[in-house]
C-alpha cells in the first residue's frame, strides 16, 4: 500500500472513529433510550366496542399487544402513526383488530424504533377462540384470562403466557421467546426457531409437543399425558417434569438434564448432547453410546427407560 492510500485509511478509521464517539454522547444525553430519537409521531387512539362478541382475532405486524380485565366497557386502546393504523370492529361475533399500513418506501428512511401498541381492555374473563398473527411485536395475555382455544404465529416478537385454555394452545414463532406460567389446558403445542422456551406450573391432559432448532427449553412442574420435544443446538432442562404414559426427547448437539422426573416409557436419543438426571421410580434400562461414558443404576420394574448418544455421556440416578 503506498503512502497517500495508507493515508486516506486513516482519514477514514479517524472519521469513523469520531461518528462513534459523537453518537454514543448523543445516545448519552438521552439516557441511552433511543425511542428519543423517533422521527414519527405516535397517536394515541381509543375504539369503544359496544357489540357483544365471544372470539378475538388479530392480525398486526410490528404493534405489542396486551391483554387487560376491565370493570368498565369493552375498548381497544392503540398506539399508532398516521401511516401506520389499526381497524377494529366487530364481524360475526369476532373482534377484529388489524393493522394497516400506507408506508411508502420514503417512510422508511430515518430513524424509527417501534413504539406501536394494542391494549385490549376486555369486561369479561371467559372467550372463546383466540387467534393473533404478529410480526414483530410481543404479546402479553395474564393469568385473569379463560380461552377455549388460543393460537399463536409470530416471527421476532416475544410471548408471555398465564391465561387458561381449556383446550389447545398453540404457539408458532421464529426467533421470539416463549414463556409460558400457570396454566391448565387440553393439549400444549411449542414451536420456534432460535427462541427459548419456558413453561413452569403447567397442567395438561393430554399430549405436549415442543418443537426448537437452536433456542433452550426448560420445562418446570409440568404434568402431562405424552411429552414430545425435538431440537439440534438448544439444551433440555426439566424439573418435577411428570409424564403418565411416554416421554420422547431428541437432540443432536444439545444436552438434556432432568430431576426428579418421571414416565411410564422414556425414550431419549443425542448425538453429542449429554444426558443426565434423576427419575422417581424403577426401569428396565436400555443405553447406548459410542464413545460418551455412562453411569446407570441396576434394570428393576416394568417401566422402559431406552437412552442412545453417540458422544455424549449418560449419567442416570433413581431418587
Amino acid at each position: 500500500m503506498n503512502k497517500s492510500n495508507k493515508v486516506i485509511v486513516f482519514i477514514a478509521l479517524i472519521s469513523i472513529l469520531l461518528g462513534g464517539i459523537i453518537f454514543i454522547a448523543s445516545i448519552a444525553s438521552l439516557n441511552f433510550d433511543f425511542t428519543k430519537l423517533n422521527n414519527k409521531k405516535l397517536i394515541e387512539n381509543t375504539i369503544q366496542i359496544n357489540e357483544e362478541f365471544n372470539n378475538i382475532s388479530i392480525d398486526v405486524d410490528t404493534s405489542d399487544i396486551n391483554f387487560i380485565l376491565s370493570s368498565e366497557e369493552n375498548k381497544v386502546v392503540v398506539k399508532e402513526t398516521d401511516k401506520e393504523k389499526h381497524d377494529v370492529n366487530v364481524i360475526d361475533n369476532t373482534l377484529k383488530i388489524t393493522s394497516i399500513n400506507s408506508k411508502e418506501f420514503i417512510d422508511y428512511i430515518g430513524i424509527y424504533f417501534s413504539e406501536l401498541k394494542v391494549d385490549i381492555y376486555l369486561s369479561n374473563s371467559s372467550y372463546n377462540n383466540l387467534s393473533i398473527n404478529n410480526s414483530t411485536g410481543d404479546i402479553y395475555i395474564p393469568n385473569l384470562f379463560t380461552f377455549n382455544k388460543i393460537d399463536i404465529d409470530g416471527s421476532t416478537g416475544d410471548v408471555e403466557l398465564s391465561s387458561n385454555v381449556n383446550d389447545e394452545l398453540n404457539i408458532n414463532l421464529s426467533t421470539g421467546d416463549i414463556e409460558i406460567n400457570n396454566i391448565s389446558a387440553n393439549k400444549l403445542d411449542i414451536e420456534t426457531s432460535t427462541g427459548d422456551i419456558e413453561v413452569n406450573n403447567v397442567t395438561i391432559n393430554e399430549d405436549i409437543s415442543i418443537k426448537v432448532d437452536t433456542g433452550d427449553v426448560s420445562l418446570d412442574n409440568v404434568n402431562c399425558n405424552n411429552l414430545t420435544s425435538n431440537g439440534t443446538t438448544g439444551d433440555l432442562e426439566m424439573n418435577d417434569v411428570i409424564v403418565t404414559n411416554k416421554m420422547n426427547l431428541k437432540r443432536d448437539t444439545g444436552d438434556i438434564e432432568f430431576f426428579r422426573c418421571d414416565a411410564k416409557e422414556i425414550i431419549i436419543n443425542t448425538t453429542t448432547g449429554d444426558v443426565k438426571g434423576s427419575l422417581l421410580t424403577d426401569k428396565i434400562f436400555d443405553i447406548n453410546t459410542d464413545t460418551g461414558d455412562k453411569h446407570i443404576p441396576s434394570s428393576k420394574g416394568e417401566d422402559i427407560c431406552k437412552i442412545t448418544t453417540d458422544t455424549g455421556d449418560i449419567y442416570i440416578d433413581i431418587v
